[in-house]
């Protein structure tokens, strides 16, 4: 909540005011102007921070995240990297590494630092769901299916666990699992525009035509600027020989991105 973050700034405004050696003052208000988005701030309080405290774990692990926030992500590795030489166990600091490995497409290096992440906190389910990631980018979909497993025995409430897993199942051709797993993410998320988009995609390739348009037109429903919803409601519109709505909606696809 905003507001919650706004009273917190100034708590932390404060804290910075009366002790301004206290490190730990600069590194709260950092990260709440973090939690606000105010990233050259953030950057900012959590410099001084590491400046009053050069062995502050924490403030270099939270600056790492800032500086990916701000697309800085060998400066973030950087600080990552720190975090780990002065904590060899946080597991946070080599899950969020991994992220910003992931982020520059060094699979290799993301895959070692989510196994590290996970070695030291075998019950670090978002770590499981950002191995299952590079995974999947590796086209490995089996391996990328085990680590969702293992996400969900530990988190079973994520709706992004199973929609990610409902996308490796659909690289299988496993439709009815895929299916399963796109529902139960709807399910736990039912504003998620793109777990019906998805959903209707499979219920496309298998025919059932009528499911599909009922999920696109969910999905166009929760994001009515949907180009593609439109597209694939046109294409199920064609299959069954409504011609007029097919067109309506290929028209509208268009038109939507032209207008991007």
């Amino acid at each position: 909540d905003q507001g919650d973050y706004h009273r917190a700034f100034l708590c932390f405004d404060n804290a910075v005011a009366l002790a301004p050696n206290n490190a730990g003052a600069y590194y709260a208000r950092g990260t709440t102007y973090d939690d606000l988005e105010n990233y050259h701030k953030a950057l900012e309080d959590l410099t001084k921070a590491i400046q009053l405290k050069p062995d502050y774990a924490s403030a270099y692990m939270n600056r790492g995240v800032v500086n990916r926030h701000l697309h800085n992500n060998q400066q973030a590795i950087a600080d990552y990297t720190k975090a780990i030489q002065l904590s060899p166990n946080y597991a946070l600091a080599y899950n969020n590494r991994g992220n910003a490995y992931r982020d520059l497409e060094n699979y290799r290096q993301a895959m070692a630092d989510y196994t590290k992440a996970i070695e030291v906190n075998p019950k670090y389910a978002i770590a499981y769901y950002n191995r299952a990631w590079v995974y999947d980018e590796l086209h490995n979909y089996n391996k990328a299916i085990e680590d969702l497993n293992r996400a969900i025995d530990l988190n079973p409430n994520d709706p992004d666990f199973y929609y990610n897993r409902a996308l490796a199942y659909r690289q299988l051709h496993n439709y009815k699992q895929a299916i399963s797993d796109y529902t139960k993410a709807i399910e736990l998320d039912p504003n998620d525009e793109k777990a019906y988009y998805n959903r209707a995609w499979v219920y496309d390739e298998l025919r059932e035509y009528d499911k599909a348009i009922a999920d696109l037109n969910k999905a166009i429903q929760l994001k009515p600027d949907y180009a593609s919803a439109y597209n694939n409601r046109g294409v199920c519109y064609r299959a069954l020989g409504q011609n007029a709505r097919a067109d309506a909606d290929f028209a509208r696809a268009r038109q939507l991105r032209g207008n991007r």
